[in-house]
Protein backbone atom coordinates (compact mmCIF):
# COMPACT_ATOMS: atom_id res chain seq x y z
CA UNK A 1 0.00 0.00 0.00
CA UNK A 2 1.54 3.29 -1.14
CA UNK A 3 1.57 6.22 1.21
CA UNK A 4 -0.63 9.05 0.09
CA UNK A 5 1.08 12.43 0.03
CA UNK A 6 -0.80 15.41 1.35
CA UNK A 7 -2.01 17.64 -1.47
CA UNK A 8 -0.72 21.18 -1.41
CA UNK A 9 -2.20 23.69 -3.77
CA UNK A 10 -0.30 26.86 -4.66
CA UNK A 11 -1.61 29.53 -7.02
CA UNK A 12 1.53 30.84 -8.73
CA UNK A 13 -0.12 33.60 -10.78
CA UNK A 14 -2.81 35.74 -9.22
CA UNK A 15 -3.68 39.42 -9.62
CA UNK A 16 -4.87 39.69 -6.02
CA UNK A 17 -3.32 42.85 -4.62
CA UNK A 18 -5.95 45.59 -4.48
CA UNK A 19 -5.65 48.74 -6.54
CA UNK A 20 -2.41 47.90 -8.35
CA UNK A 21 -3.63 46.54 -11.68
CA UNK A 22 -6.68 44.79 -13.12
CA UNK A 23 -7.18 42.74 -9.95
CA UNK A 24 -9.56 43.65 -7.12
CA UNK A 25 -10.14 47.34 -6.51
CA UNK A 26 -10.47 47.07 -2.72
CA UNK A 27 -8.91 45.18 0.17
CA UNK A 28 -12.32 43.68 0.89
CA UNK A 29 -12.42 42.24 -2.62
CA UNK A 30 -8.93 40.82 -2.26
CA UNK A 31 -9.78 39.22 1.09
CA UNK A 32 -12.92 37.71 -0.45
CA UNK A 33 -10.79 36.24 -3.26
CA UNK A 34 -8.45 34.75 -0.64
CA UNK A 35 -11.38 33.22 1.25
CA UNK A 36 -12.69 31.60 -1.95
CA UNK A 37 -9.21 30.32 -2.85
CA UNK A 38 -8.72 28.87 0.63
CA UNK A 39 -12.14 27.18 0.51
CA UNK A 40 -11.00 25.60 -2.77
CA UNK A 41 -7.88 24.23 -1.07
CA UNK A 42 -5.30 26.85 -2.04
CA UNK A 43 -2.76 27.34 0.76
CA UNK A 44 -0.40 29.82 -0.89
CA UNK A 45 -0.93 32.53 -3.49
CA UNK A 46 1.87 34.30 -5.35
CA UNK A 47 0.63 37.83 -5.93
CA UNK A 48 1.63 38.78 -9.47
CA UNK A 49 0.50 42.29 -10.40
CA UNK A 50 1.42 43.59 -13.85
CA UNK A 51 4.82 45.26 -13.79
CA UNK A 52 6.92 46.99 -16.46
CA UNK A 53 4.19 46.76 -19.09
CA UNK A 54 3.66 50.48 -19.68
CA UNK A 55 0.04 50.32 -18.52
CA UNK A 56 0.36 50.06 -14.74
CA UNK A 57 3.01 51.79 -12.65
CA UNK A 58 3.77 49.15 -10.04
CA UNK A 59 6.99 49.24 -8.04
CA UNK A 60 8.63 46.59 -5.89
CA UNK A 61 7.67 48.53 -2.74
CA UNK A 62 4.00 48.54 -3.83
CA UNK A 63 4.04 44.75 -4.14
CA UNK A 64 5.79 44.16 -0.82
CA UNK A 65 3.46 46.56 1.02
CA UNK A 66 0.40 45.04 -0.64
CA UNK A 67 1.46 41.52 0.30
CA UNK A 68 2.03 42.53 3.93
CA UNK A 69 -1.33 44.31 4.13
CA UNK A 70 -3.22 41.42 2.51
CA UNK A 71 -1.60 38.81 4.75
CA UNK A 72 -2.56 40.93 7.78
CA UNK A 73 -6.15 41.42 6.56
CA UNK A 74 -6.55 37.68 5.90
CA UNK A 75 -5.18 36.90 9.35
CA UNK A 76 -7.70 39.27 10.95
CA UNK A 77 -10.49 37.44 9.11
CA UNK A 78 -9.18 34.01 10.16
CA UNK A 79 -8.27 33.01 6.61
CA UNK A 80 -5.32 30.61 6.84
CA UNK A 81 -3.55 31.46 3.59
CA UNK A 82 -0.08 32.76 2.73
CA UNK A 83 0.41 35.51 0.14
CA UNK A 84 3.88 35.78 -1.41
CA UNK A 85 5.30 38.56 -3.62
CA UNK A 86 5.78 38.11 -7.35
CA UNK A 87 5.16 40.03 -10.56
CA UNK A 88 3.63 39.49 -14.00
CA UNK A 89 6.09 40.89 -16.51
CA UNK A 90 5.03 40.77 -20.13
CA UNK A 91 7.88 40.34 -22.52
CA UNK A 92 7.27 40.08 -26.21
CA UNK A 93 9.58 38.89 -28.94
CA UNK A 94 12.04 41.67 -28.25
CA UNK A 95 14.96 40.10 -26.37
CA UNK A 96 16.26 43.52 -25.36
CA UNK A 97 13.02 44.15 -23.48
CA UNK A 98 13.46 40.86 -21.61
CA UNK A 99 17.02 41.61 -20.57
CA UNK A 100 16.05 45.18 -19.58
CA UNK A 101 13.24 43.80 -17.39
CA UNK A 102 15.65 41.32 -15.78
CA UNK A 103 18.12 44.11 -15.04
CA UNK A 104 15.37 46.31 -13.58
CA UNK A 105 14.22 43.50 -11.31
CA UNK A 106 17.76 42.80 -10.12
CA UNK A 107 18.30 46.48 -9.37
CA UNK A 108 15.10 46.34 -7.29
CA UNK A 109 16.58 43.50 -5.25
CA UNK A 110 15.19 40.44 -7.01
CA UNK A 111 17.36 37.39 -7.62
CA UNK A 112 16.75 35.85 -11.03
CA UNK A 113 17.58 32.16 -11.02
CA UNK A 114 16.37 31.41 -14.52
CA UNK A 115 14.36 32.82 -17.38
CA UNK A 116 11.54 30.58 -18.55
CA UNK A 117 9.87 30.88 -21.93
CA UNK A 118 6.59 29.25 -22.83
CA UNK A 119 7.90 28.49 -26.34
CA UNK A 120 11.54 28.49 -27.43
CA UNK A 121 11.32 29.45 -31.09
CA UNK A 122 14.91 28.37 -31.68
CA UNK A 123 15.85 31.76 -33.13
CA UNK A 124 18.85 32.52 -30.90
CA UNK A 125 17.05 33.78 -27.82
CA UNK A 126 18.40 30.99 -25.61
CA UNK A 127 21.97 31.71 -26.65
CA UNK A 128 21.64 35.46 -26.10
CA UNK A 129 20.01 35.01 -22.70
CA UNK A 130 22.74 32.61 -21.60
CA UNK A 131 25.41 34.98 -22.97
CA UNK A 132 23.90 37.70 -20.74
CA UNK A 133 24.53 35.39 -17.77
CA UNK A 134 21.09 33.90 -17.16
CA UNK A 135 19.99 30.29 -17.08
CA UNK A 136 17.25 29.56 -19.64
CA UNK A 137 14.63 26.89 -20.03
CA UNK A 138 11.48 26.56 -22.07
CA UNK A 139 8.27 24.67 -21.52
CA UNK A 140 7.84 23.90 -25.22
CA UNK A 141 9.77 24.26 -28.45
CA UNK A 142 8.47 24.86 -31.96
CA UNK A 143 9.25 21.21 -32.63
CA UNK A 144 6.99 20.14 -29.74
CA UNK A 145 4.18 21.98 -31.50
CA UNK A 146 4.95 20.45 -34.89
CA UNK A 147 6.23 23.72 -36.30
CA UNK A 148 9.30 23.56 -38.46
Amino acid sequence: MALERPRIMIDVHCHILPGLDDGPKTMEGAVEMCAIARADGVETIVATPHMLNGLYKVEREDILAGVAELNQACGKEGINISILPGADIRVDHELGQLLEAAKTLEEAGAKIERIVAVIDRGEGGRENIEKAGYSFESILTKGDLGIA
